[in-house]
């Protein structure tokens, strides 16, 4: 709690000077994302505060989004903007967050003959080859959304062979690469809880809550081409509803 600092004799209140010690300590790098913060009761006993004082500095810092504190696990530094969408806008997230800064890191080409979930919305049979492709989007040094493609070897031969730039969108890959007739698309949405192998990418809390998206791409005989899978973490994502116009 080196970064903690506290005048007592100073005209400021505080818990605006204990918010500010820590407000520094984010801005110079001290505290990185996700890193936790005294709890209220320390702090205490290092200065000889009272509980409202802290809780005081720690709810301005919330306000700020600069911090998230979790019941019954502590308090985070949260440096990771949240991008705020509505559903109807879930196609314009990719552009939100690469306008952040995000860049997306390859982590995984394979083929596969069996995919339960991305070969139903396929049509594949089983023991037909398909590429599986899992890319994480990382701000600064933060995993903050993730994505899994499935992509019939049929449609997008050597794939492994070309597809060398994770930045690069798979519908402009389908287009110009392969020139296939891509123009149809639907979309599904849940909201589930994250499953260990997703959390441990995202470096997120196993079981937490995140935007889950699949899409599949067709041709214009509406045939299924490929599969994208995208989660989003509900601490990086706020997703509500558009009010309509009264």
């Amino acid at each position: 709690m080196y970064y903690l600092f506290v005048n007592k004799s100073s005209k400021t209140p505080i818990y605006q000077q204990l918010a500010t010690s820590i407000r520094l300590a984010i801005s110079d790098h001290v505290l990185n994302h996700d890193d936790q913060l005294p709890t209220d009761e320390d702090i205490c006993v290092q200065f000889g505060i009272s509980n409202i004082v802290v809780k005081q500095a720690y709810s301005v810092l919330a306000s700020e989004h600069l911090i998230t504190r979790i019941r019954g696990k502590g308090t985070y530094v949260t440096t990771v903007p949240q991008i705020e969408a509505t559903f109807s806008d879930f196609r314009q997230l990719d552009q939100q967050f690469s306008n952040l800064g995000v860049t997306k890191k390859l982590n995984l080409i394979e083929v596969i003959d069996h995919h339960d979930l991305a070969y139903s919305y396929l049509n594949l049979q089983e023991g037909e080859l398909a590429f599986r492709i899992t890319l994480s989007a990382i701000y600064q040094k933060t995993p903050v959304y993730c994505q899994e493609m499935v992509l019939p070897c049929s449609w997008f031969p050597n794939l492994d062979k070309v597809f060398i730039n994770p930045n690069y969108s798979v519908s402009m890959l389908a287009k110009d690469m392969y020139q296939l007739p891509l123009a149809h698309s639907s979309h599904d949405f849940s909201l589930e809880n994250l499953l260990s192998s997703t959390s441990q990418m995202l470096q997120v809390t196993r079981h937490e809550a995140a935007y889950v998206f699949r899409s599949t791409y067709r041709d214009t005989h509406k045939k299924p081409l490929f599969f994208i899978q995208s989660t989003y973490p509900g601490r990086y994502l706020k997703l509500t509803y558009k009010q309509e116009k009264q």
